[in-house]
């Protein structure tokens, strides 16, 4: 049976009986389904009809998918955890902080510098790039007791941005995945990230899948509140005229499955390859999907004419 067909009461079915393919430890938990190769959050049973639309149509016809960047397309310690280490060597060998400071440097932004481990909510995951700027500039003049004019001039002069060419490597075939998503499935496809525009627009080139986003937004758009707020969603999806009703957000951050929640997207999807654990996501998301090379397999099978939602009964 395709996965797209399954309702939620079959699948409580399932886990009560611990029959055939599904594993539950009881019903309204979390089921896994391994032939599939994810895991489905059967925690909130929500209807599939968002805040604004007045439908009381209870299936899922998917027509967008809004991916979030980094740590969902792209790996997002390659790309941050590597930023995040230069800065602070960069700061070290200016002489702005030094071996004691920088513990309490690395907590601000949430950065494990033994590790290269990144906290799954600190703001290098769920910030736009000029609030994290600030943030590094009001920890550097706390640490020092520096005005904040001083702290900024500090900064500046070791400050660099991402590099969408050296910092970027693609967690799938991304050319090869939209192209299915766009010309096989008739999906639309967009990008919500919390990076600059000019970086994203540069790694979606580099990538080849520029021509293959329908829409983006990005942290610097400012005339849009940030993520989490699902003015996000809504914005994106009164673009491209596409009920969140009939939406998939993916993500990798309980950021983006709380934005997708509020917005009453019709499916959320949680990829614990960045900053985000399984753990983390489990309990956010409709379904957890270990690697986005599943991610083609899943979209065939949730998309199409009247499919219903996995989590709308």
């Amino acid at each position: 049976m395709a996965l797209g067909t399954l309702c939620a009461r079959s699948l409580r079915r399932a886990a009560s009986l611990g029959a055939g393919r599904f594993q539950a430890r009881v019903p309204g938990s979390r089921i896994t389904w391994p032939g599939a190769g994810f895991a489905l959050a059967e925690t909130r049973l929500r209807s599939s009809a968002a805040v604004r639309s007045e439908t009381t149509d209870d299936t899922f016809e998917p027509e967008l998918i809004i991916f979030d960047k980094d740590g969902t397309l792209i790996d997002f310690k390659f790309m941050w955890g590597k930023w995040a280490h230069n800065l602070c060597d960069r700061l070290e060998l200016a002489g702005h902080l030094d071996g004691f400071h920088m513990p309490h440097f690395n907590k601000a932004l949430g950065y494990d510098r033994a590790t290269g481990a990144v906290d799954s909510r600190s703001p290098l995951c769920c910030t736009p790039m000029h609030e994290i700027e600030s943030i590094c500039v009001d920890a550097i003049a706390s640490l020092k007791g520096l005005e904040r004019h001083v702290a900024q001039h500090a900064l500046a002069s070791v400050w660099t941005m991402p590099d969408p060419v050296a910092d970027t490597r693609e967690l799938t075939d991304l050319k090869l995945l939209f192209k299915f998503l766009n010309d096989d499935l008739g999906l639309k496809i967009a990008v919500c990230t919390t990076d600059d525009r000019d970086v994203t627009t540069a790694t979606l080139r580099l990538l080849g899948v520029a021509d293959r986003v329908d829409a983006m937004l990005c942290g610097d758009d400012r005339h849009v509140p940030p993520k989490p707020s699902p003015e996000q969603i809504f914005h994106i999806c009164d673009q491209l005229g596409v009920d969140p009703a009939n939406t998939i957000m993916v993500g990798d951050t309980i950021t983006d499955m709380s934005m997708a929640r509020r917005a009453r997207v019709g499916m959320s999807i949680g990829i614990p390859n960045g900053a985000g654990s399984h753990e983390d996501l489990i309990n956010h998301a409709d379904i957890v999907l270990p690697s986005m090379n599943n991610f083609a397999r899943l979209a065939s099978q949730i998309s199409g004419p009247r499919y219903r939602s996995l989590m709308s009964l």
